[in-house]
């Protein structure tokens, strides 16, 4: 199974006119994403492995898929620290 990362259970969020609300399962403070990252929230969330993430935040802004990583793999990990998503699959 492909590398993949979920929202942590219980871990709620809404769309909003410019982005996204997330509510963490440990009743932390709600935080508010705008774009790129709302989107890259979003198609996380809806089961796309990073690479493919990288590839449509790249198509969709128009930017090398380098600074697309970045944008992607920059949000992994302050939202994997912050207890909001978790790994799943992958080889490790």
């Amino acid at each position: 199974m492909p590398e993949r990362y979920d929202p942590t259970s219980g871990t709620a969020w809404s769309v909003e006119p410019r982005g996204l609300l997330v509510l963490p399962s440990d009743g932390g403070p709600a935080l508010r994403l705008e774009y790129p990252d709302a989107a890259v929230w979003d198609l996380l969330a809806l089961g796309n492995p990073p690479p493919a993430v990288v590839e449509k935040i790249a198509a969709m802004q128009g930017i090398p898929r380098t600074a697309a990583e970045r944008t992607v793999f920059d949000a992994i990990l302050r939202w994997t620290r912050a207890g909001l998503i978790m790994r799943r699959g992958g080889d490790g």
